[in-house]
């Protein structure tokens, strides 16, 4: 038998602004899960204001296709993570779609283990030697980080998007 029922667990839910995703019965191992979760996001955040929005969505997009194996995830904790920082510091959630697309959705297939080649290529017939002759996949966002100033130009001087402006300081 359950220990709460449904109206319980929703009302923790709309109470707390968290849906409970995780459980483990050690307290401290509960509070470590937690603490990794906070500093990775903060980890995430202090990417984004150093080397810049783009690379560190494509930095988190290539870890988390790498671990969860497919596109769809690299989407939804790149936004998690990097929201905050967008709208922000950013011109918010436009850019964001953008950089997620040119980055974790396009940099995925490169991943040989990732869902998003492995079943193309398996029907296709062909095997992982195909992977380095996806050229388009590398040309993406290599093109669109070195142009991206002029879709979103920066907003303040913390912003460095581009390997341009720490050229021009120097």
């Amino acid at each position: 038998m359950a220990r709460f029922n449904k109206m319980q667990v929703l009302d923790a839910i709309v109470s707390t602004g968290m849906v409970p995703v995780y459980y483990n019965k050690d307290v401290e191992i509960a509070k470590q899960v937690v603490k990794a979760c906070y500093e990775g996001a903060h980890l995430a955040q202090r990417l984004a204001r150093r080397a810049g929005r783009f690379p560190a969505c494509a930095a988190i997009s290539v870890v988390c296709s790498m671990v969860f194996c497919n596109q769809s995830t690299c989407a939804v904790v790149c936004n998690q993570l990097l929201e905050d920082d967008y709208t922000k510091r950013g011109h918010g959630r436009g850019e964001m779609a953008l950089d997620i697309e040119n980055s974790g959705i396009v940099l995925s297939p490169l991943i040989p283990w990732n869902i998003s080649v492995s079943i193309p290529l398996a029907m296709l017939g062909a095997d992982m030697s195909a992977i380095p002759y996806e050229i388009l996949l590398y040309a993406i966002p290599l093109c669109y980080w070195l142009t991206k100033r002029r879709v979103y130009p920066p907003k303040g001087d913390d912003c460095h998007d581009t390997i341009a402006e720490p050229l021009a300081h120097s």
